[in-house]
């Protein structure tokens, strides 16, 4: 099976008389039976995977990733003026040296600044607790130290290298129940406020 449960796609073959050996030209049969051969550029195309419980969830992933390509895009120069493969050699040449400063140096940059996206002014609020944050804080930490685990499938690397996404979350007053997940498989329950024998703290102050 492919990434995300899908199928395995089939080999590429030959299409139309173009040789998937020769991604450089393209070959075209004409009408009086001689072959048209034209230079062409090379394309690579990237498939994002969305995984939800629904399809609204999902879109809603995808959404997000669009706004985010165009807010990277405008502090590139403009959405029309910066081409994908730009915005994507800029983004991995960034994550790399933010990565390698990090490894070295056991710090993260952190931005005082977080301005909010367009159509986000609703998003959901929730209060936090300060025990709760520093779980938070140490799950995180957790998550990027040495790991023993015996599937060498779901770990084959001295530390897990995929960073933790939102997956899921779910409000109980003023609580939020958090679902965290990387692509290896690492899933973490989190909440907002501590308990306090059964309810939650930040829901009796």
């Amino acid at each position: 099976m492919a990434e995300g449960g899908l199928p395995p796609r089939p080999p590429l073959a030959t299409i139309n008389g173009n040789d998937v050996n020769d991604p450089l030209s393209r070959k075209k049969t004409l009408k009086n039976g001689r072959i048209s051969q034209t230079k062409r550029s090379v394309r690579k195309t990237l498939e994002c995977l969305f995984p939800a419980d629904t399809k609204e969830e999902g879109e809603a992933q995808r959404d997000r990733m669009e706004e985010k390509i165009k807010q990277v895009k405008t502090l590139m120069g403009g959405v029309d003026a910066t081409t994908n493969t730009d915005m994507i050699d800029t983004l991995m040449d960034c994550y790399v040296s933010t990565r390698e400063r990090f490894l070295s140096s056991g710090t993260a940059p952190l931005c005082d600044f977080q301005p909010c996206p367009v159509g986000r002014e609703r998003q959901g609020l929730f209060v936090v607790a300060e025990d709760s944050l520093r779980y938070l804080l140490a799950t995180v930490s957790q998550h990027d130290e040495p790991v023993s685990s015996p599937d060498p499938e779901k770990h084959g690397k001295p530390r897990c290298p995929e960073a933790l996404t939102l997956r899921k979350v779910t409000y109980i007053g003023h609580v939020a129940v958090v679902k965290i997940q990387c692509r290896r498989g690492c899933i973490y329950r989190w909440t907002s406020s501590p308990h306090v024998g059964k309810p939650f703290l930040v829901n009796l102050r």
